[in-house]
């Protein structure tokens, strides 16, 4: 293989202000709550606004995943404006080729040559696989 570099993806960047850091910690509020005992995880204390970088990095942590003929699915970090599973679809050559946005209750899992896998959570929180052709 080789490398081969692309120009850098425009998104927008997302500065964090205190509705930035309010629609943050409402998102995660489960984490700041006693575990019912005996839970061996301790309560993580609520960010304060030093806490905080100055802007929300675009993309989450392991959120790339393979896509058919070289494709590459990036998922984007949610924000107050943006609080469904967004994704960007991105070419062999590091052109942006599309965009994807999903329901809160649905995400990409996977990807085959010809099928896209979106998790479906319905109103009893179970989890259904859902197939797309490209």
């Amino acid at each position: 293989g080789r490398w081969t570099l692309g120009a850098p993806v425009q998104v927008n960047r997302v500065k964090i202000d205190a509705r930035e850091r309010a629609a943050y910690i409402e998102r995660n509020a489960s984490s700041f709550k006693p575990a019912v005992p005996p839970s061996p995880f301790p309560v993580q204390k609520v960010p304060t606004a030093g806490d905080f970088p100055e802007f929300i990095p675009p993309f989450v942590n392991s959120s790339a995943m393979a896509g058919p003929d070289g494709l590459l699915i990036v998922r984007r970090s949610k924000s107050a404006d943006y609080m469904q599973a967004h994704y960007l679809f991105i070419d062999r050559q590091g052109k942006l080729v599309g965009e994807l946005t999903l329901p809160l209750t649905e995400e990409i899992v996977g990807a085959g040559p010809r099928t896209l896998y979106i998790s479906v959570k319905d109103e009893d929180d179970i989890l259904h696989i859902r197939r797309h052709p490209w």
